[in-house]
């Protein structure tokens, strides 16, 4: 199971059995003060509940959620909670189709940032199927560039790990750190590189750890390689 997955399936858990306590009570009240649509609701689990139970209510609930989502937490994940069912649905047909365990997990985070997104898009459509459709087409698009830059990026060279008998993890992080104080490449480019190429993180724990999304680690990550190698993975060149 990828932690994408696992998130989705705890905000599956939570809408069906942990959303009616006093905190979600008053969550509905307020939501329903704000957007009439939300209005008579006791919980935040009986909002998205409704939705699920309900299509033809699904796309006007999931809209209103969408409007607070911006400066409402609890309502983007009550809006995320809607559509997980269907998020997960897309997880399970890439694992089908074979997509490796490592490629699945980023590209389940990526869908969940790119529903995120489309959510808050104030031209985006309503409906959870669409909605999902617009993640599903995204994340594919973001996974296609990302194939074609890696195989176009040049990597390091390993054999460098043996020029004077340090290990390659030593060699590596040298590698990196001599790049970032010889201004080959920026910061933000030598830590997206440490993070997946040193430490080995996913892009989507490096993107956590960074602020940003993973397709943004990726990229930096492939600007510091084409950079170091350009030089043999030399301070200076």
């Amino acid at each position: 199971m990828t932690r994408a997955n696992g998130v989705l399936q705890q905000l599956t858990s939570w809408a069906s059995e942990g959303a009616d306590g006093h905190g979600e009570r008053r969550w509905a009240a307020r939501w329903g003060m704000r957007r009439s649509a939300l209005a008579g609701f006791a919980s935040v689990g009986e909002v998205v509940r409704t939705a699920w139970a309900d299509p033809a209510r699904a796309s006007v609930l999931l809209g209103e959620l969408a409007v607070l989502a911006a400066e409402d937490e609890v309502a983007a994940q009550a809006a995320l909670a809607i559509l997980a069912p269907r998020l997960l649905g897309v997880v399970g047909r890439w694992a089908r189709a074979g997509v490796p365990p490592v490629e699945l997990e980023d590209m389940a985070a990526d869908l969940v940032a790119e529903a995120l997104a489309a959510l808050r898009e104030p031209s985006s459509p309503r409906p959870p199927g669409a909605v999902v459709d617009v993640a599903w087409g995204r994340a594919r698009a973001r996974r296609s560039r990302e194939r074609r830059r890696s195989d176009r990026q040049v990597e390091l060279d390993p054999a460098t790990a043996a020029a004077d008998g340090r290990d390659v993890f030593a060699t590596a992080a040298g590698v990196v750190e001599d790049g970032y104080r010889s201004a080959r490449i920026s910061l933000s480019a030598a830590q997206a590189l440490w993070a997946t190429g040193v430490a080995g993180w996913s892009a989507a724990e490096a993107a956590a750890w960074l602020g940003c999304r993973p397709d943004a680690v990726r990229a930096r990550r492939s600007r510091a390689i084409r950079a170091l190698a350009a030089c043999g993975g030399r301070s200076a060149c």
